[in-house]
């Protein structure tokens, strides 16, 4: 691999590696706890609604609106 691949290859990896390395092996032992402890995957998200569309559901909007 070149430079600019390995580059790219670097910044596409799937976990903060940069973070991760630098843990200790008792932190990524409780991460993977905690992790597993999640279960299996739940449902997907609901899908993109383009303005103007309203959303079903329950949501939360940011800002606030004022009162």
């Amino acid at each position: 691999m070149n430079r600019v691949s390995l580059l790219a290859a670097a910044l596409l990896l799937p976990m903060p590696n940069h973070a991760l390395r630098l843990m200790s092996d008792q932190d990524l032992l409780s991460i993977h706890r905690f992790v597993s402890h999640l279960g299996p995957a739940g449902t997907p998200a609901p899908a993109f609604v383009p303005p103007p569309g309203k959303p079903a559901g329950p949501l939360v909007v940011f800002p606030s609106p004022a009162p």
